[in-house]
């Protein structure tokens, strides 16, 4: 952790309860697209930066409403395979309806699932894709999210974090973090250094971009084991 100082490490842990975080999502699924407007132009970055190819079989964990499966579902065409975890029956509900309108219920399967637990067996998925959702977890189920990835990913398999990042301790990044920690049940992400974390977690950083969303920091991240 090169140039980083104590303050710099000290991030955030989650209050909410995983039932808690079900329930809250399960509510908002209706109407989370209008705040998904404010992530599309990151998440486009991040699927720019994934570069999907035909024909593979690409994970997106957290999906919430769908918006980003469509794209991957492009894609990778008729012949690939976009799977896909939420741990919100609500955003998979609204996720599936999304696919069935769209036509891409045969190159689509999506379950409500927990991510330090994927459904998956070992070494099947090509790349996988986080977009605002790693800063979700609790310090210690980010560490077993990633471990779970490097699990189902082939040799060689890509993974993309578009996330809240934590490298700048802005008056922004000061702020956020003080309503994360007083109103964490509404706020319930918050910045972290997650180029860190991939490093400890055993994963090399092949290309980053660094974006700023209303003043705090964005990273993403291209990796592999």
């Amino acid at each position: 952790m090169n140039n980083m100082t104590d303050e710099h490490l000290q991030i955030t842990d989650i209050s909410r309860t995983k039932a808690e975080a079900k329930l809250s999502y399960t509510k908002m699924a209706n109407w989370y697209d209008i705040f998904g407007i404010f992530e599309r132009r990151y998440r486009l970055e991040g699927i720019k930066l994934l570069n999907a190819h035909q024909d593979e079989t690409i994970l997106e964990i957290g999906f919430g409403t769908g918006n980003s499966l469509r794209k991957l579902a492009s894609a990778v065409g008729y012949n690939g395979l976009v799977l896909g975890v939420d741990i919100s029956e609500g955003m998979c509900k609204k996720a599936n309806q999304k696919m069935r309108k769209a036509n891409l219920k045969d190159v689509t399967s999506l379950q409500c699932a927990d991510a330090t637990f994927l459904p998956y067996k070992d070494n099947i998925i090509d790349r996988i894709f986080l977009s605002f959702t790693l800063e979700l977890f609790s310090i210690k189920d980010i560490y077993l999210v990633l471990k779970e990835c490097k699990r189902v990913l082939t040799p060689k398999g890509k993974l993309i974090i578009v996330t809240l990042s934590r490298r700048k301790l802005n008056l922004m990044v000061r702020t956020y973090e003080w309503f994360h920690k007083r109103f964490s049940k509404i706020i319930d992400c918050r910045p972290i250094l997650a180029a860190e974390i991939l490093f400890e977690s055993g994963y090399q950083i092949l290309s980053t971009k660094h974006m700023t969303m209303w003043g705090l920091p964005v990273d993403i991240f291209l990796s592999e084991v």
